[in-house]
């Protein structure tokens, strides 16, 4: 702007004066012979330059505002359009942790995520989700901008006391359109589960009569907390175990947590619920060995525990579902498809917000054939739990069977720009469809992989090349890792070598059976053609499903009593 401004400027001077040796005169009154020698190369060099940087300095100005170049297929815009939240939509944030130790953080997350599922309950309350909400724990960011990125108009923060036998919540309701506050109210009350409680439906009650009131709309019906505990000792247990049971961490001390929880309160439901899903969970993550049938028995008895004191706790119906699946598919014995399906569905009934039951019944669907079914239920869960890691996931292997390789890609990349989840569990068969070899091979090198084995190279190949038989290279994994097909099959429990039956179950030459829906992923489509998989199909009663219910898409009947699939 300066250049351009200038440039008229100089031009009046240059016209009206001449430089000379004594400064600049009239030009009228200057002698020719007087003025400053001929202009020199260096000159119209400098006059060349000056040019320049005007006519880019005027295209710049000229062209403000111009439409930009249009981005590349596969570029992210640079800044997207923020959809309007919805009038009575919320965030709880995780409640900082005020105690004098600074000890109590699992305690006061604990209590912001017990008054979000109360929240979640409300009618017409659009509630987001705790894994949303809970990635700005820590982060320095205004409550404008956390409510402008969770796309919502209210924002719950607050703050918890702990100190000795009494407790200091303190919870305030933030507007953010204007950055109005709208109603904080702090509770000092004797330390005790019953008064725990207590404040969760006060705030809860008032959270609703507040955003009601700005709303202008009535309240709806007085919010009820139930009393899931009358010992503070058990609570405290439960709320430790809670956050390492939802991101699949240290399960062995959540199950020790639990075990005494259950001990010192043996009619607390949700607690025995939760143990009761988290038997299937030791044995997948290879926390525990004991045998399917083992964990089936204790994830029935913890389940028929929970429902004895609340029949519709959905955590339980879930357990019972997802052990009633896993333990006969993995014995190859008959399943009741249609009956596991009806008990996810109860769970869902129960609880909508499930996340868990929607997960697992995505996984029976995949183990049955029917992939786009299972992509729904992954899609429903990240709905509700947009950065639920085991649904983001599970969702990329699916796309990956489905044959959208990009699709899962990029589902596997934004788990990596979110911090979610763990690379050795990016679907390898992708990876090599697409030529990435160098994060191939850097994921089979992981510790809980192959690290220290010599042949990654020659995995990469057999992944590019399904279709050839890899018998000398399975046993060559198999000799490395020091375990045959039978020790490491489902729920074997080996730790040291935790994701090996994945990683060559699809490997023509193995006999090993993958784990969730590997049959109809790539590069597994080989062991849909062997007759493993198909007295699978036949023992376990899917054939049987399928000819009542319809085949899944790369399946179809072959004369009376047989079929085929791609």
């Amino acid at each position: 702007m300066v250049l351009v401004i200038g440039f008229p400027i100089a031009v009046i001077i240059t016209w009206a004066f001449e430089l000379t040796p004594e400064g600049l005169k009239p030009t009228e009154t200057s002698e020719r012979a007087d003025s400053i020698r001929p202009m020199a190369a260096g000159d119209y060099a400098l006059i060349a330059l000056l040019v320049l940087v005007l006519g880019i300095a005027s295209f710049q100005v000229l062209n403000k505002g111009a439409a930009p170049a249009p981005l590349a297929a596969n570029a992210e815009p640079a800044t997207r359009t923020q959809p309007t939240p919805s009038a009575a939509s919320i965030a709880v944030l995780p409640f900082a942790d005020l105690s004098p130790d600074g000890d109590q953080e699992y305690f006061s997350d604990g209590i912001a995520e017990e008054i979000l599922n109360v929240l979640v309950r409300v009618d017409d309350l659009d509630v987001t989700s705790r894994t949303s909400a809970f990635q700005f724990k820590g982060r320095e960011i205004g409550l404008p901008q956390i409510a402008a990125e969770l796309n919502v108009r209210f924002i719950l923060e607050g703050s918890v006391r702990r100190a000795g036998d009494t407790v200091r919540i303190t919870a305030q309701l933030i507007d953010a359109v204007g950055d109005r506050h709208l109603w904080s109210q702090t509770y000092d009350r004797p330390l005790s589960a019953q008064n725990l409680f207590a404040i969760q439906d006060e705030i809860s009650n008032a959270i609703v009569s507040q955003i009601g009131a700005v709303l202008g709309i009535a309240p709806a019906t007085a919010i009820s907390v139930p009393v899931t505990t009358n010992d503070l000792d058990a609570y405290d247990l439960f709320l430790q175990a809670r956050p390492m049971f939802q991101a699949r961490g240290q399960l062995d001390e959540v199950d020790l947590l639990l075990e005494r929880a259950t001990t010192l309160d043996p009619d607390y439901a949700d607690a025995w619920a939760m143990r009761a899903v988290l038997q299937t969970l030791l044995v997948s993550y290879g926390y525990s060995e004991r045998t399917r049938a083992e964990i089936g028995a204790l994830a029935d008895e913890y389940a028929a525990r929970a429902l004895a004191m609340d029949p519709r706790n959905s955590l339980a119906l879930t357990a019972l579902a997802e052990m009633e699946f896993a333990t006969a598919w993995e014995a190859h014995e008959p399943v009741d498809w249609q009956g596991v399906l009806d008990m996810y569905t109860e769970a869902l009934a129960a609880d909508p917000r499930n996340a868990t039951a929607l997960l697992w019944r995505g996984l029976v669907r995949s183990e049955m054939g029917y992939l786009q079914e299972s992509l729904a239920d992954f899609e429903s869960c990240l709905a509700l739990e947009p950065l639920y890691a085991p649904c983001l996931l599970d969702k990329a292997s699916v796309l990956s069977g489905l044959g959208r390789d990009d699709e899962a890609m990029a589902v596997l990349l934004r788990n990596l720009d979110e911090g979610i989840g763990r690379i050795t569990y990016f679907d390898l068969a992708v990876l090599a469809r697409r030529g990435e070899r160098a994060l191939f091979e850097a994921i089979t090198n992981d510790a809980d992989m192959l690290q220290g084995w010599r042949h990654h190279g020659d995995l990469y190949d057999a992944y590019r090349h399904p279709e050839s038989d890899h018998t000398a290279l399975v046993l060559d994994i198999l000799s490395f890792v020091g375990a045959d097909s039978s020790e490491l099959g489902i729920g074997s429990g080996v730790r040291t070598a935790a994701r090996i039956p994945d990683l060559i179950a699809g490997l023509r030459g193995s006999s090993i059976q993958p784990n969730f829906s590997g049959f109809w992923l790539e590069p597994r489509s080989g062991y849909l053609q062997n007759e493993l998989f198909e007295g699978i199909a036949r023992d376990t009663g899917l054939l049987e499903y399928w000819q009542t219910h319809g085949f899944p898409p790369r399946c179809r009947a072959e004369g009376v009593d047989g079929f085929s699939c791609d």
